[in-house]
């Protein structure tokens, strides 16, 4: 294990890249930990002396990268671009961000798709993916790729003794118009990372209907024209974080980062306001391990969410706990917590 120069790490897409993209929230809780002295795993690196492609640990290394941090903890395996591509395809299946299915499907046909890979049993690319051989033989048969045994195959008739050639290249392929299906495993909120390409998660419209209710929200501190929950609004153009916040807000900010603008800046201000008469309520996940929020969210009444919630814009719950950070003007509002059974209220 080696430090190497964060500059230096080529990332290459058809290496790294996930179906679902970088996923904010797990890049910023990443970053999160490692202020608060976390050691991660290092991240593993391909190099042929010239060029540095990262194989593993692109969350890890986006995260030194937020911090600014200029080297990162790398395990460095000699090779050519070749070789990183090959190391690639069984990443993440032990550790970090759990791969999907179609993760796993575009490693797999990447080897089928391959001149020299795909002449590779089917055991042998499910060895290197880290799947099952029967998931590699679907996929295939669907492709037509590389097929795993000869087309055609000369045996002994046993009727009549002679010679006999049987094409054997559709045995146990399905037919042309069916549909394969991934490898077939539970992965718990999967479809939570459709929206990772973004870091605004939008309140479920009950949740804050509930909260509104007993507030008589104001203002809503972090919002767009599409999922604003208060007349005024600020925007991003806007940029809640240098306007003046006054009388009750809400505010669920962008989990991941807006150029600088982390959950810190956000429980910060929102922190701060509340010193200087204002209200607000702070949908946030419920990070207990963080710095921000042991800074700002403690003065406040804590809320913590039975359940995980299911935002608008996403199709499934939330892969974290929430919880509602109330930070009012009569700070510190220390021993405020409440285990928070939202869906019975």
């Amino acid at each position: 294990m080696m430090d190497i120069k964060v500059a230096s790490i080529v990332i290459d897409p058809k290496i790294v890249d996930r179906v679902d993209g970088l996923d904010f929230v797990t890049i910023q809780t990443y970053a999160d930990d490692m202020e608060s002295g976390a050691v991660f795993p290092a991240v593993e690196i391909v190099s042929d002396g010239q060029s540095s492609w990262l194989v593993d640990g692109q969350h890890r290394l986006e995260a030194v990268k937020k911090l600014e941090r200029e080297t990162i903890s790398a395990n460095v395996t000699q090779g050519d671009y070749r070789d990183a591509l090959l190391m690639s395809c069984g990443t993440n299946d032990e550790h970090g961000k759990p791969r999907t299915n179609e993760d796993k499907r575009q490693k797999v046909l990447m080897l089928l798709e391959d001149e020299e890979w795909q002449g590779w049993s089917s055991r042998k690319i499910a060895e290197k993916c880290k799947v099952g051989h029967k998931f590699v033989d679907k996929l295939r048969n669907h492709t037509g790729a590389g097929a795993s045994m000869e087309a055609e195959r000369t045996f002994i008739h046993h009727k009549t003794g002679q010679p006999t050639t049987m094409n054997t290249s559709n045995i146990g392929k399905s037919q042309p118009e069916s549909v394969v299906q991934t490898e077939i495993e539970s992965v718990s909120g999967a479809g939570w990372y459709q929206s990772s390409k973004s870091d605004d998660w939008w309140t479920p419209q009950w949740v804050f209907d509930l909260l509104d209710h007993e507030f008589g929200f104001h203002l809503d501190v972090c919002a767009s024209a599409e999922n604003a929950k208060c007349d005024r609004f600020f925007s991003k153009e806007d940029n809640g974080l240098d306007q003046e916040w006054s009388g009750v807000c809400w505010m669920n900010p962008p989990y991941g980062r807006s150029g600088d603008q982390g959950i810190y800046q956000w429980m910060e201000k929102a922190h701060c306001s509340a010193r200087n008469g204002a209200t607000v309520a702070c949908l946030v996940p419920a990070r207990p391990d963080t710095r921000w929020w042991w800074d700002h969210a403690l003065d406040g009444e804590i809320r913590f969410i039975k359940g995980r919630l299911k935002y608008t814009n996403s199709s499934n719950s939330a892969p974290f706990p929430q919880a509602v950070v109330i930070l009012r003007p009569q700070l510190p509002d220390n021993g405020q917590v409440i285990w928070w059974d939202i869906k019975n209220e």
